[in-house]
């Protein structure tokens, strides 16, 4: 049973050290499905003008730079002809239940099994904007390969899988995206995980891609990039890939960084990323795991790593360098 006191619908002061921003007002939103078990008990204890069923519906009553905060109901949301922008600063997105890093149970999606929606899923340009919690799951079609973009500076992103092509006539598709980021400073994923494991991944798809737009002080810890490669032609698939003019301004930080190849083709992927030596900043890993493939990334100019383990067998990791321009 959902107590009154547990969900708090008024206007009330945010703990800093929730959400890590200043103390301040600022409202709930809740949103949950309308045929659920949840949306009918809310009903019962906070107010109709807080209760929707949709993210996209709650952000438009959302007020910027105050702390308002949506709090997300387990179940299916689906954005199948126009992506969620989500465009207010400091308006930030938890998602109710267990936390996962995989598989969440709230889960926003562009598409119903193997629909093929004309839209990506999620467009995030805000600001200062915590997101817990959740999965976004990309069903798209030829339409519209890229499942999240991030432009947006200063937001944290904790405990959400960034699922790339769930649509099994596209998941091999050259250009699908999972995540880009693209502009987005001082941008922060704790226990994330990207890519997925049901479908198989082939041709040029990337289940990250670091774009030309100003990307300085990007730190991931804790993070988990994954797929399914079987076969020789899906040694194209990048886990993250940097385009040829990517931008990280001066950084980007992996802490306990781990790519992950589920599939059978482990002696034949050649590099988990893409690199590129004319990039602008250095990419440093603070231990780092790689399963499955032969190396952590096809050109190492501007890569630092401490302690890497990679193994293309069963058994014992085995620790070394970066093997030198593998490709």
């Amino acid at each position: 049973m959902i107590k009154n006191h547990n969900i708090a619908p008024d206007a009330g002061i945010l703990p800093s050290k929730i959400l890590g921003l200043s103390i301040g007002v600022y409202d709930y939103f809740y949103v949950a499905p309308v045929d659920s078990q949840y949306y009918a008990w809310l009903q019962d204890v906070v107010p109709s003008d807080r209760l929707f069923t949709t993210l996209a519906l709650a952000h438009v009553e959302m007020t910027a730079d105050r702390g308002d905060t949506a709090i997300v109901f387990p179940g299916q949301y689906v954005q199948s002809t126009t992506a969620l922008t989500w465009s207010k600063d400091q308006c930030h997105i938890i998602g109710a239940g267990p936390i996962h890093a995989i598989e969440h149970p709230v889960e926003l999606t562009n598409g119903d099994g193997d629909a093929t929606p004309t839209t990506g899923n999620w467009l995030f340009t805000a600001n200062e904007c915590h997101i817990q919690n959740m999965c976004f799951r990309h069903r798209g079609s030829a339409l519209n390969l890229v499942n999240v973009s991030i432009s947006g500076d200063d937001n944290v992103f904790e405990d959400v899988h960034f699922h790339n092509m769930a649509n099994t006539a596209t998941a091999g598709a050259a250009g699908a995206k999972g995540l880009v980021l693209d502009g987005c400073s001082n941008t922060v994923f704790r226990r994330c995980t990207f890519g997925g494991t049901e479908i198989e991944r082939t041709a040029s798809a990337a289940d990250m891609t670091i774009g030309a737009g100003t990307c300085d002080d990007l730190r991931f810890y804790d993070c988990v990039w994954i797929a399914d490669l079987d076969a020789t032609a899906d040694a194209s698939h990048a886990f993250i890939e940097l385009v040829a003019a990517a931008d990280l301004g001066k950084f980007a930080y992996f802490e306990n960084a781990s790519f992950i190849n589920c599939g059978a083709a482990m002696d034949q992927l050649p590099d988990a990323i893409t690199g590129s030596a004319t990039m602008a900043g250095i990419m440093y890993f603070n231990g780092v795991a790689v399963v499955g493939i032969l190396d952590l990334v096809d050109n190492e100019e501007k890569v630092y790593v401490r302690r890497i383990g990679l193994d293309t067998t069963e058994g014992k990791f085995s620790t070394q360098a970066i093997v030198t321009d593998v490709t």
